[in-house]
């Protein structure tokens, strides 16, 4: 008998799921299935039209046949060595986030703690001085071959398509209409799925790739505590600018203070 694992969300978020599971289970046991929830967005927190993709999802891509050269060329994306901040704190000074490791452990004693050393001894260390990719960063040398971490920027949308096909290339499947309601037994437990054409899906898993709709995960799990008291922005705002020569390899995380009647608040701009 052939067990069903439904991954609700035909997004980024399900589809990368969906070419995990595909890819390593087993078919003659295992059908994978994914249901479009009807909510859009990338399943992951929606939070702009390009999304940074970490050294640490390279092995899942080649996994999947996927290389860093094809997915920049076929999604139109780039390189990126770590995020560059800038507004953000009160002194006026820059911040650089490397992908890459920082520093290296010395005779067991993890670098940051060395750091942590030196800096409470009066000693200022800039921890990019100790990071390969943020040093290269800032001297703007960079070759895609190189050997230093680093991730890459992908457009979310043809990034979505180019793991969708390769979740059904592996054996996924997408569901016949949308997703419309759950039957969930007390203890938890999803019984049945009901899509819009009347179908029902009974599954062996679950998994909820709704984003921040959680369209099951918010019927099975306490509600979500919130974090607003503790905030000082509670929007974000995404816009696309025209590049203007070679991009850097890098993102930029900026701080606007908003002026008007309500201080204090801050948009963030980003680009890569």
């Amino acid at each position: 008998m052939t067990a069903t694992v439904a991954v609700l969300g035909a997004n980024l978020c399900g589809w990368i799921a969906a070419a995990a599971l595909a890819r390593r289970l087993p078919r003659e046991s295992y059908r994978v299935v994914v249901i479009d929830d009807g909510t859009g967005g990338d399943g992951l927190g929606d939070f702009a039209p390009v999304i940074a993709v970490p050294p640490a999802l390279g092995r899942f891509h080649a996994d999947l046949g996927l290389d860093a050269a094809t997915l920049v060329r076929m999604t139109g994306g780039g390189h990126a060595l770590g995020v560059a901040f800038g507004g953000w704190r009160a002194d006026g000074a820059a911040a650089f986030l490397s992908y890459g490791e920082t520093g290296a452990p010395l005779e067991g004693i993890a670098f940051h703690q060395l750091a942590g050393r030196l800096r409470a001894a009066g000693h200022p260390v800039r921890l990019a001085d100790h990071a390969l990719s943020a040093v290269a960063a800032q001297a703007g040398r960079f070759a895609p071959g190189a050997p230093i971490a680093h991730a890459l920027h992908l457009p979310v949308v043809p990034y979505e398509a180019l793991l969708r096909g390769a979740a059904l290339r592996a054996g996924a499947e997408r569901a016949s209409a949308d997703f419309v309601d759950a039957e969930i037994a007390a203890n938890g437990i999803v019984e049945r799925l009901t899509l819009a054409d009347g179908t029902a899906v009974q599954p062996w898993l679950v998994l909820d790739c709704s984003g921040t709709d959680a369209r099951i995960a918010s019927r099975t799990s306490p509600a979500s505590e919130d974090w607003s008291g503790w905030l000082p922005c509670d929007r974000t705002h995404a816009e696309t600018v025209p590049a203007q020569g070679a991009p850097r390899p890098i993102r930029r995380s900026m701080r606007r203070t908003r002026a008007g009647p309500r201080p204090g608040r801050s948009t963030a701009r980003m680009c890569g």
